[in-house]
């Protein structure tokens, strides 16, 4: 799997190293093509995305390239996709080596008629099966490796249950469905369960392939973490492995990462998806709430780990743990407990230690109120406080914000325990309330923002989280008109609301509180979240990439939803919108000036369905755990400039002219002799013409101009990415230089 974990922006100050490039070509089976150009650097081991070039009429460079060790894809939307040098994957891909100010020319590149593979995936009763994973693995040497399609590691099963991987180089493959619901078990092409076990699939240039399945229902595995005094576990993630054999293996998508699911606020996860066979499960803290890695039944190892057997079609339940305390890290530090004034303990407050030495300087106490900094030997002062306000802070021992007492805290080669804090409450105004999920069970890790009325809008005040019973507190309120909303940690399966059930700050209800009082009983049962989806494409039928699909609330956009509800559409045009239940409509591409979206000129924007005002559009319903596939999506080609004439023709030069498209910063010209030979291009601003020079005396060329539209109104120029946003060329027009 390629995994695009950031770019790599490379500088060059004045006393750096001097940079150096990367150049090449691209051609197709009939000659120079233009082609989009990825570039992946070595670093620490890892190969990552570093920068995007456009192969123009053939040629492209990647300039102010740091010296390292590279590899380069070539993806093009009619052809073979490959790496440098002719391999399918970036881990069979060349190396190609840098040196300080090199210039490292005939990376090139021939892409072969790219064949395809296709299916349908259904369910046991023949009815089509959406949303399905589909990864392919092409035969590299004598091992199967994953192949990167369209930029991403997967493609999709749509409404219908089909799908499409194109882009393919012909050779050997196999393919993998994988349903991300969890409901049906993972299986390869040939009902295989294994990917060793999948028969062939041969690709050949200019050809489909098929390859189909009808995946089982599986099976799942069910259970809830604690603690060791009861309380549920929020954060935990848990692994699924697999006896396969001899072998104990992480089950899930074939890259090794594993079938895992991580616990809700109840402190349950459940792993689906499941076929036939023996597992075994490992539980472990990423949430950083002190809790140690251990395995099912209680034991310490994965070789220890009690066997599970599981049916597909059948749940397994009951398979909890009680995760015990990870004892204090070997070394020097601090640790401690922080309790209320009647002794209970405190989650969630955060210490903070400044001294002379280095150390991991702030940490929040878990739910039993215990904490743990790791620091070097030195002197400390320690700071307890509330993030939510509802207790006063202090510093080590006992003493109270702004007294200008301190305590130091003396840190030798080991821990030193016992650096507590009994906190006072604040005895300012308070809101409280709870946190739920839909069956009712607490909802902890829950983001609550405080927002106070500032006359003419909502400001966002404070921030806290709910704590591992689902409740939360804002304390040290002054007097005031206030609203809350609650922003779910799993923003994927729960939607986020405002007090009470409402969409919006702006729709929210009132909270008055007064001097010194407690507002009680605020709480929130948090929804799940629906889904819409479809597909966008050009009138005659061609996928649209690189498109935003915004979902605003109906009838009115309200500023806190828009950028939240949206997605960008992938090479084969699909969109999939993750929204809280709602009435909502979309807004496609270059719409009104009050969406300052990313703008792909190539096509017109529009309102769904096929209206040009928000007022004008439809209206659909989204609903709690449910999807809404088929919002599909046809727009228009943005027009080039029109009246191409040819005039002032010399023996090395023809001007041309044409009439400007309004709302256009740039323009490129393509050219090239009318009997075979290499087309160039020129590019130049916002105007009704140009003089092409450098032509050649006595040759018949054609002309044709293209316009680009900018990404925001503020004209930003992303040069690598301009292609993006280049209209349809005009029609031809013909001039013969002079001899």
């Amino acid at each position: 799997m390629i995994a695009l974990l950031g770019s790599v922006l490379v500088f060059s100050p004045s006393n750096a190293a001097v940079s150096g490039s990367i150049s090449g070509t691209v051609t197709g089976p009939d000659g120079p093509i233009d082609a989009d150009v990825e570039l992946y650097v070595l670093d620490e081991g890892m190969w990552l995305f570093s920068d995007f070039a456009s192969a123009d009429a053939g040629s492209y460079t990647f300039p102010d390239v740091a010296a390292g060790t590279y590899r380069i894809r070539f993806d093009h939307e009619d052809l073979a996709n490959e790496f440098f040098d002719n391999s399918p994957t970036l881990n069979s891909a060349d190396d190609i080596d840098v040196d300080e100010g090199e210039a490292v020319t005939g990376i090139d590149a021939q892409l072969a008629v790219a064949g395809r593979i296709g299916g349908i995936v259904k369910r046991p009763g023949g009815t089509p099966l959406p949303d399905v994973d589909v990864v392919i693995y092409q035969l590299v040497g004598s091992t199967f490796e994953q192949v990167e399609t369209d930029g991403d590691d997967a493609e999709r099963t749509n409404a219908d249950g089909e799908y499409t991987v194109k882009g393919l180089q012909p050779g050997t493959y196999r393919v993998e469905f994988h349903d991300t619901d969890g409901e049906y078990a993972s299986e390869f092409n040939g009902n295989s369960s294994t990917l060793a076990d999948a028969p062939n699939i041969t690709v050949v240039s200019g050809r489909k392939a098929s390859a189909g399945a009808t995946l089982a229902r599986g099976g799942t595995m069910t259970g809830t973490l604690r603690s060791p005094s009861g309380q549920p576990l929020q954060g935990m993630y848990v692994t699924a492995y697999r006896i396969v054999g001899s072998q104990v293996e992480p089950y899930g998508l074939t890259d090794g990462n594993g079938e895992n699911a991580s616990t809700n606020a109840a402190g349950q996860y459940k792993i689906g998806g499941l076929p036939t066979g023996t597992f075994r499960l490992r539980f472990d803290d990423f949430d950083d709430q002190h809790y140690g890695t251990e395995y099912f039944d209680d034991r310490s190892t994965l070789e220890t780990a009690d066997d599970i057997v599981v049916t597909a079609g059948q749940v397994v339940s009951g398979l909890d743990a009680e995760l015990v305390s990870d004892p204090a890290p070997p070394g020097p530090g601090i640790s401690g407990t922080v309790v209320a004034g009647n002794g209970s303990p405190l989650e969630g407050i955060e210490v903070t230690a400044t001294g002379d030495g280095s150390c991991d300087c702030v940490t929040v106490t878990a739910a039993d109120g215990t904490y743990f900094l790791p620091v070097e030997a030195g002197e400390y002062l320690v700071y307890f406080s509330d993030p939510s306000g509802e207790y006063l802070q202090e510093t080590f021992d006992n003493n109270s914000e702004g007294s200008g007492l301190y305590d130091s805290v003396t840190v030798e080669d080991d821990v030193r325990a016992g650096v507590d804090a009994r906190l006072s409450r604040n005895p300012a105004a308070r809101i409280t309330g709870t946190v739920t999920l839909p069956g009712g069970a607490p909802a902890r890790g829950v983001n609550v923002r405080l927002y106070i009325d500032e006359g003419t809008f909502f400001d966002s005040v404070k921030n806290t989280q709910t704590r591992s019973n689902g409740t939360y507190v804002f304390g040290g309120l002054d007097p005031g008109t206030y609203r809350l909303g609650f922003f779910p940690d799993d923003d994927e399966t729960y939607a986020r609301e405002f007090y009470s059930n409402a969409r919006t700050v702006g729709s929210a209800r009132n909270i008055v509180v007064g001097e010194g009082r407690t507002v009680a009983g605020k709480d929130a049962q948090l929804a799940k979240n629906g889904s819409v989806s479809g597909t966008v494409t050009t009138p005659d039928g061609k996928p649209v990439s690189n498109v935003f699909v915004v979902a605003a609330n109906a009838p009115n956009v309200d500023g806190d939803d828009f950028y939240e509800l949206h997605d960008q559409t992938n090479r084969d045009g699909k969109f999939v919108i993750t929204t809280p239940p709602g009435t909502y409509r979309l807004a496609i591409n270059n719409v009104e000036d009050d969406y300052d979206l990313y703008i792909a000129s190539k096509w017109t924007g529009e309102f769904y369905d096929d209206s040009s005002t928000l007022a004008g559009s439809d209206d659909f319903s989204v609903k709690a755990g449910r999807k809404s596939p088929g919002l599909n999506i046809v727009l228009g080609y943005f027009e080039p400039p029109t009246n191409i004439t040819a005039t002032s023709v010399t023996s090395t030069s023809v001007t041309l002219g044409w009439m400007k498209t309004d709302g256009v910063f740039m323009y490129k010209v393509r050219y090239s002799p009318t009997t075979p030979g290499p087309a160039k291009t020129v590019t130049v601003g916002d105007v009704d013409g140009t003089e092409v020079t450098g032509l050649s005396p006595g040759v018949e060329y054609e002309f044709k101009v293209a316009a680009y539209l900018p990404e925001h109104a503020d004209h930003v120029q992303n040069a690598p990415y301009l292609d993006d946003r280049l209209s349809r060329y005009s029609p031809t027009v013909e001039a013969t230089t002079s001899p």
